[in-house]
């Protein structure tokens, strides 16, 4: 029966540290857990307030980018109505100088019309009446007469020399055109017979 009892104590010496160390653990262990979970419980509030700080500036951005669209598009529609202000009034403003240009051309038209009607008969007098006191200028005394003619016998005689000239000039050329190809004609001629000649 003394067997039994140191078996019995072995185990109870056995299960006595084994609980001992398992409370070391437990304690060891609860004290890393509660440091874990401080330590997490700290990691999920920074978690929490980087992701509240993010939300906060998503939602800050979306307001600006959203501020911003709606100025550009305010802003898009003042210079589109700038624009089309100034193109209408450009249009009007070409049309009234058309317009003007226009009314203008036709009144300087009608004038030039009017002044041509009156200026083309006074005109006409006008020379008439010059040529007349040319002519009786020229020839209204023998001496101014006597130029005249001579005038008009130079322009002839100056005519005749000129006619003369390029009659003797056309000569010429065809007389020197004529003794080429003579000289050409003979000189075949020869080169014909010498070569009949050689044949013989």
């Amino acid at each position: 029966m003394a067997a039994p009892k140191s078996n019995t104590s072995r185990t109870r010496t056995t299960k006595s540290t084994t609980k001992a160390r398992s409370t070391i653990r437990a304690t060891g262990s609860a004290s890393r857990t509660t440091a874990q979970r401080k330590a997490g419980a700290k990691a999920a509030q920074t978690r929490k307030r980087n992701a509240a700080k993010r939300s906060r500036a998503a939602r800050t951005a979306a307001v600006t980018r959203e501020e911003n669209r709606a100025g550009r598009q305010i802003k898009t529609a003042r210079t589109q109505a700038k624009r089309s202000v100034k193109q209408t009034a450009r249009a009007a403003e070409t049309l009234a100088q058309a317009e003007s240009t226009r009314i203008t051309r036709v009144a300087e038209q009608a004038g030039a019309y009017v002044e041509k009607a009156v200026l083309v008969p006074v005109g006409a007098a006008l020379v008439a009446r010059d040529n007349l006191a040319e002519t009786a200028r020229i020839w209204g005394t023998p001496d101014s007469a006597t130029r005249e003619i001579r005038k008009f016998e130079r322009r002839g005689v100056t005519a005749r020399n000129r006619a003369e000239r390029s009659v003797k000039r056309t000569r010429t050329q065809v007389e020197r055109l004529v003794r080429r190809n003579r000289r050409q004609a003979e000189r075949n001629a020869e080169q014909f017979v010498n070569r009949v000649t050689s044949l013989a």
